[in-house]
């Protein structure tokens, strides 16, 4: 049986959830970075773009804003494309000390 675990770590701590869908595993991981990236407290997606310094020319993502029906609605290719964009800046904007390290990986049951 396939499943989905979404691994992450954070000063030395180890967390992990398992997940029966692919889908399920990318929506926790995209809103586990939403919450890293404090985009709650953003009343716009363009105030975060603002905040992470791309202006009204930029090419910015297409991601999905942090409402939880609306990822729901959202594929899970289109989970993980999003999750994959979302990864990257949050890297490229995040020391490594002070950062959420995220993944997620398919493995089986067996028994």
């Amino acid at each position: 049986m396939n499943i989905w675990v979404v691994a992450s770590s954070y000063d030395s701590e180890l967390y992990a959830s398992t997940h029966l869908t692919r889908k399920g595993a990318f929506l926790r991981a995209v809103s586990e970075l939403y919450e890293c990236m404090n985009i709650d407290r953003f009343e716009t997606m363009e105030e975060f773009w603002e905040e992470y310094g791309l202006g009204e020319d930029d090419d910015k993502p297409e991601w999905c804003p942090y409402d939880r029906d609306k990822l729901r609605a959202l594929s899970s290719d289109q989970l993980s494309d999003q999750f994959g964009e979302m990864i990257e800046m949050y890297w490229e904007t995040h020391d490594w000390g002070d950062r959420v390290e995220l993944e997620v990986l398919a493995t089986t049951v067996s028994g």
